[in-house]
């Protein structure tokens, strides 16, 4: 047993209250306080503080030396019991974001149902981080009701959850998010949970991304080749008004379908444009194949091909079928 003068040292300065009935211990902090206050609101300790004593013993939570332990720190126990005991009689106006989100993940693990109630009412009226509130309700099991608003935010903002946001929402509320934004992008008429690549974006610009965004090294042969291997050998995007035949190969379309509309081709003088597709070929049977395409725009014909765009009447669409056949002439 404690002596006096320990058990002095270890009394709560403002909630160590003479006439209380109630004694809790947080840590090495003693509380004593009114058990009105916890058996009216909470189902928890009102069953836990009618369990019976053993004989010869006082009953838990009634003395110091047999205090109710309660898992939390002596500082969070302090900020739950200002709604309790607020001496201002104000609307705890000095209460901030992390006093109510401490007193709401206390009352709902304590099971203080109004006093969880309060706390959301206080959350409601405060400025706080989406992802924050999201977690604490969501742990809490706050009313769903209260989940929507921040979803719908999460899902109507451009840019998607970052990395550390998926940390704290968890793999599950951040894969419903990600769902929720594919169907809501989704093209009108599109089927439930179905979202198709836009018009004009091909498989080849698909992994040219993931490429980018993960990091990863490769060559162009290695994409291609994995192209190839998921059935997109060149197949134009759809949508797409140009023709080719399927040999004419997924590097190429990297190239055209993506980089070059049909419009582009439009503009070029036929005699130039003739002369540039005889270079293509050249170019395409001399050079490395490491070296004959590069990502976007840096091949070296495009130096002279962007240099000729001129307006020609109905020779345009002529020019555009034979640069095609020639690109085809491997």
């Amino acid at each position: 047993m404690l002596n006096d003068l320990k058990l002095k040292q270890l009394q709560h300065g403002a909630y160590y209250i003479k006439g209380a009935d109630l004694h809790l211990l947080a840590q090495h902090t003693i509380f004593r306080v009114h058990s009105y206050f916890f058996t009216r609101e909470s189902q928890k300790f009102r069953d836990e503080l009618m369990i019976p004593a053993s004989p010869g013993k006082t009953h838990q939570g009634f003395s110091d030396d047999n205090a109710f332990v309660v898992d939390t720190s002596p500082e969070q126990l302090t900020t739950f019991l200002k709604v309790f005991y607020n001496p201002k009689y104000t609307l705890w106006d000095e209460m901030g974001v992390t006093d109510w989100a401490t007193v709401l993940n206390l009352a709902h693990d304590w099971r203080f149902p109004e006093v969880k109630n309060l706390a959301i009412r206080e959350l409601q009226k405060v400025e706080m981080d989406t992802v924050q509130r999201m977690d604490l309700y969501q742990k809490c099991n706050v009313d769903p009701v209260y989940l929507l608003p921040l979803y719908a935010e999460m899902c109507s903002r451009e840019e998607p959850p970052t990395q550390d946001e998926s940390n704290i929402l968890g793999m599950e509320t951040t894969f419903n998010i990600f769902r929720a934004r594919e169907r809501v992008r989704a093209q009108p008429g599109s089927p439930e949970g179905k979202s198709a690549l836009p018009a004009g974006v091909a498989q080849d610009h698909v992994l040219i991304t993931l490429r980018r965004l993960l990091s990863i090294e490769t060559d162009n042969s290695t994409m291609t080749n994995s192209i190839q291997a998921n059935g997109q050998d060149g197949k134009p995007p759809s949508g797409s008004s140009l023709t080719t035949k399927s040999s004419f190969g997924a590097s190429s379309w990297i190239l055209l379908s993506q980089e070059y509309s049909p419009s582009f081709f439009q503009g070029l003088d036929p005699l130039l444009l003739g002369l540039a597709a005889v270079g293509v070929v050249v170019t395409k049977k001399l050079l490395p194949p490491k070296i004959r395409l590069v990502e976007h725009r840096e091949w070296e014909v495009e130096s002279l091909i962007s240099k000729v765009a001129i307006e020609v009447g109905w020779f345009r669409w002529w020019c555009h079928c034979i640069f095609l056949t020639c690109m085809n002439a491997n």
